[in-house]
């Protein structure tokens, strides 16, 4: 037997540490996994062979990408974009370019993550090649081969579509599949903005025809059809079970609610016992009363959230609204200058709301918090415009043409402002922003009588009071995940026991829902600077205690030592 000197085994150990390090950092700084498809042919993607080359590893392949959404994991692979390719099934094998035979094959990242044939350069769209080789590159021959060679710059056989593993979205969330309602819970006590309304439980809403879901749409509406005797108007008015800290909410409708008297909104609200209104914040997405043909987009929160430095040219292409004497830009509800309640609230484009928005077909909006990245931004699209890759599941906001709204989240408006918040629908009628728009938003009707007399008495003036959704999907945010547990510096004399199996992660009990309070709404009123304030709103109680989503714990990287500690002893 040959015999090994001391200082060979130690540096045999060195090199397998540092190559098993390397291999687990690299798989735990992934960001996601998906197919990597020829852009040619998106229903081609590059895949794991069936047969072995030459007893070392299996080769890639071209082969059918799967359904959509449920593809096999032969086309599955992890990048970080530049660096080595892992195969998702087993990240411990990782693409290797052969440059002298020209083959591409998946071996054990151990074996090969060290050399230059494992690095590769994956850019969004374009090129796979090896890192500082352009002239190595993935090329797809006779439409089913796989070779290695140069690639020019937009080469057919050489252009793979966007790689997406390297989302920086993946869907979380597609509400629109026949259990729209089940992810909601109903809100039926008295309106908190004090409008014509009275808002009801499910049953009601489902037995008097309020809310369905069905051929791929929800309606949500409100009574049609009835005199109401001076009461509230019958309506619905509904928030997701789920909270949010973080996101990319995309929502397309067929019809907005419009019509005089009309005040509906889908925003977002954080609050609990511990932190009332506005302290978690509020981001109105849609909103919008009466006719206008533009949605209002708006933030409120507590003192210290300021939007002055959010600039007009480049940032976003919407436009201010005003408060009493200057432009609504302090998100504070208690802002100097602003209406109460008011907030720091933009205007998108015209057909962006109302009938306008609806004879048109609708449209889609796409509401982007991203506390890191330091903003909330929002987009909306006639029908049939929208981008290509939002169209297909793989949001990318960065190729976007710039945002009708813009908010910045930083020193001068912390995003602490904004957690933990739930996406709410509601229809409501006249009230806090409703009735002293009215004269100004329908004069011909306001000569006439009051907002809450059309409400009350004129249902055939409210026809298009209802909300019609296409889709609404919600996408994460893919952060990497934490760093794994620092390796030992040197070796134990005997490699210790493996350690248990962590049991199954069991569902904490549910947490009481934190109560809803009422929304806090402006009171524009441009031809009459003087009007007062709207009083802040008395806080409600809302005996229905409901079950809060449990975050899973953070993951447990521990066995990464275990793992090292038998590469040092093999």
């Amino acid at each position: 037997m040959p015999q090994v000197s001391l200082g060979a085994s130690v540096e045999r150990w060195r090199t397998r540490m540092q190559l098993a390090a390397s291999v687990i950092l690299l798989s735990l700084g992934q960001v996601s996994s998906g197919p990597v498809r020829w852009a040619a042919d998106k229903a081609k993607c590059l895949a794991v062979g069936e047969a072995p080359i030459g007893g070392r590893g299996h080769a890639i392949v071209m082969a059918p990408c799967g359904p959509k959404n449920n593809e096999g994991s032969n086309v599955q692979f992890t990048t970080t974009g530049t660096g080595p390719i892992h195969w998702a099934a087993h990240p411990g094998k990782c693409l290797h370019m052969d440059k002298d035979s020209g083959t591409i094959t998946v071996l054990d990242c151990l074996d090969v993550v060290s050399t230059s044939g494992a690095q590769f350069v994956a850019p969004e769209t374009g090129n796979i090649c090896l890192a500082g080789h352009p002239e190595y590159c993935i090329k797809v021959v006779g439409g089913t081969q796989l070779k290695v060679g140069p690639c020019t710059p937009g080469a057919v056989e050489c252009q793979f579509s966007s790689v997406e593993a390297l989302q920086h979205y993946a869907r979380s969330e597609a509400f629109v599949d026949g259990g729209f309602f089940s992810r909601f819970t109903f809100f039926d006590d008295e309106d908190p903005t004090h409008g014509k309304v009275e808002y009801v439980d499910e049953a009601t809403a489902r037995s008097e025809g309020f809310i369905h879901e069905q051929d791929g749409k929800v309606y949500i509406g409100s009574d049609l059809k009835s005199k109401t005797a001076g009461h509230g108007r019958k309506s619905v008015r509904i928030q997701t079970k789920a909270v949010w800290r973080e996101g990319l909410f995309v929502i397309s409708l067929e019809h907005v609610p419009t019509g005089c008297g009309t005040w509906p909104a889908m925003w977002l609200l954080g609050e609990n016992e511990e932190h009332p209104w506005p302290q978690w914040g509020e981001y109105d997405i849609v909103e919008g009363t009466h006719v206008t043909d533009r949605v209002a987009t708006t933030l409120h929160t507590g003192v210290g959230c300021n939007q002055q430095d959010a600039a007009q040219t480049g940032d976003f292409s919407g436009h201010w609204q005003m408060g009493i004497d200057r432009k609504a830009s302090n998100c504070d509800v208690g802002a100097v200058g602003q209406y109460g309640n008011q907030g720091c609230s933009q205007l998108g484009p015209k057909g962006s709301m109302g009938a306008a928005f609806n004879a048109n077909g609708g449209g889609t909006y796409a509401a982007e918090w991203d506390p890191e990245a330091g903003y909330i931004r929002t987009w909306f699209w006639p029908a049939g415009e929208e981008p290509e890759d939002l169209v297909r599941g793989s949001p990318d906001p960065g190729r976007w043409p710039a945002p009708y709204s813009f908010f910045r989240l930083g020193d001068m408006c912390p995003a602490s402002h904004f957690r933990d918040m739930r996406l709410i629908f509601d229809l409501t009628f006249c009230g806090d922003l409703g009735n002293p728009t009215f004269a100004q938003g329908c004069p011909a009707q306001a000569a006439k009588m009051t907002c809450e007399e059309l409400v009350t008495e004129h249902p055939e003036l409210l026809q298009g009071a209802y909300w019609s959704i296409r889709k609404l999907d919600v996408y994460n945010i893919n952060r990497p995940p934490p760093p794994a547990t620092p390796a030992p510096t040197q070796p134990p004399a005997t490699a210790p026991p493996p350690p248990p199996l962590p049991p199954a992660v069991q569902p904490a009990k549910p947490e009481p829902q934190p109560e809803l309070q009422p929304k806090p709404q402006p009171v524009p009123q441009p031809a009459a600077p003087s009007q007062p304030t709207v009083p802040p709103r008395p806080q409600q109680s809302h005996p229905a205690a409901r079950a809060e989503p449990t975050p899973l714990p953070p993951a447990d990287y521990s066995w990464s030592v275990w793992v090292l500690w038998a590469f040092a002893i093999i």
